[in-house]
């Protein structure tokens, strides 16, 4: 059907039609529990809920972490190593000197 599944487990089980399902409760997957509204993202890597209430934070966030990224890209085009990028360059330069 050309949408991505991803699954904890395989339980060889037929589905049961003998009733209505429930709408808009929250529901337990792998442990955590997903409330209506919530956000699910996923990706090769995994899947992660995001509270309704969180989203905006969760966003600005991510954001940040995205724009740091591209900053340490920009700067690895440019020749920086990582050591130099993240200082580690004069902390070992530091340890070498005690």
């Amino acid at each position: 059907m050309g949408f991505p599944v991803f699954v904890r487990g395989v339980i060889p089980a037929g589905t049961q039609k003998a009733s209505l399902a429930k709408l808009n409760v929250p529901v337990i997957c792998g442990g955590v529990t997903v409330r209506p509204g919530d956000m699910i993202i996923a990706d090769c890597d995994g899947v992660v809920v995001v509270p309704k209430e969180s989203e905006d934070s969760v966003f600005e966030k991510a954001q940040a972490k995205f724009e740091k990224e591209q900053h340490i890209v920009e700067e690895l085009r440019k020749g920086r190593s990582s050591l130099e990028i993240y200082g580690f360059d004069k902390l070992i330069s530091k340890l070498e000197t005690l």
